[in-house]
């Protein structure tokens, strides 16, 4: 799990494309950092007997079983025509069983306002055209 200003991100997104997990990423808005653009348009490059995607400087392996989730606040998200186009989104309510997990990772000094925007949040499940 991991959002898009994470000092971290880069280093999820690499580690879950070479073995294979899937990554959660949160809070997105309506447009996508341009490093996911190789993943979204599966640039897939056989080399060998093993799949690479190439993520800016480098080449990164790529593993069937990864999957790609987003999750977003916003209550009717518009997403550019390009992004919809790479992608198929789901939107849907957020599952109880992942909503009743949201809350313990806000603030203490804020659990109305967290209980608030977990009940609003979305989840879009993005796949690979």
């Amino acid at each position: 799990m991991t959002q898009l200003n994470d000092r971290m991100f880069r280093n999820s997104l690499e580690d879950c494309l070479s073995f294979g997990k899937p990554l959660l990423i949160e809070n997105i808005e309506e447009e996508l950092d341009p490093l996911l653009d190789p993943v979204l348009e599966r640039r897939v490059i056989k080399k060998g007997k093993t799949y690479v995607v190439p993520l800016a400087d480098k080449e990164v392996d790529f593993t069937e079983t990864f999957r790609l989730f987003c999750t977003t606040r916003l209550p009717n998200p518009h997403f550019t025509p390009e992004l919809s186009a790479k992608v198929r989104t789901n939107p849907r309510p957020l599952p109880p069983s992942l909503a009743s997990a949201l809350p313990d990772r806000a603030p203490a000094r804020r659990p109305a306002r967290a209980l608030r925007l977990t009940r609003t949040a979305r989840v879009c499940r993005l796949v690979c055209r």
